[in-house]
């Protein structure tokens, strides 16, 4: 399992970098990409390995739900239940940022208006 954590965790950082080279975005997109895709790697640390590694399957490297269920050996149903719980712990790590961002966007919006 630790092999299975660890190799996600590359894995998400690869597809991340990834993104990141292929965009041909100007400069404040490619800054804004990158600090996104660093919240969302830094988030993905500190969520629960067991969830880490069922989000990379899926989300990342783009396993069914049947292939996801053998390689851990899990029932299908405990799967999707774990599935599920991943994304909303990755939620719960992502919100400081989403909610940060959020403000900035309003603060940006009533200065334009002024």
């Amino acid at each position: 399992m630790a092999r299975t954590v660890d190799r996600a965790a590359t894995t998400a950082t690869a597809f991340a970098e990834r993104i990141r080279d292929n965009c041909q975005d100007r400069p404040d997109q490619q800054a804004e990409r990158r600090e996104r895709d660093e919240h969302v790697i830094e988030a993905l640390g500190r969520v629960d390995p067991e969830y880490r590694a069922v989000l990379v399957m899926r989300d990342v490297e783009g396993f069914d739900y049947q292939q996801m269920a053998e390689v851990l050996g899990l029932p299908l149903g405990t799967l999707k239940s774990r599935l599920f719980r991943a994304r909303l712990a990755l939620r719960d790590e992502l919100m400081p940022y989403l909610l940060a961002g959020e403000i900035q966007t309003k603060t940006c919006d009533r200065k334009s208006k002024i």
